[in-house]
């Protein structure tokens, strides 16, 4: 009992630690995302 209690609490660290690396990569891919859109929005305003 206590094996599989060990075990379920390892897969959660897995899942939770899985989870923080999706958060990180969620961010720097906003983070990266809204630097395009200002340099998009210089080229834009650089053309005018």
């Amino acid at each position: 009992e206590s094996d599989s209690h060990s075990a379920s609490k390892r897969t959660f660290e897995k899942v939770v630690n899985s989870g923080k690396e999706l958060l990180k990569l969620l961010f720097s891919s906003k983070r990266e995302l809204r630097e395009v859109e200002e340099e998009e929005d210089l080229v834009l305003k650089s053309e005018e």
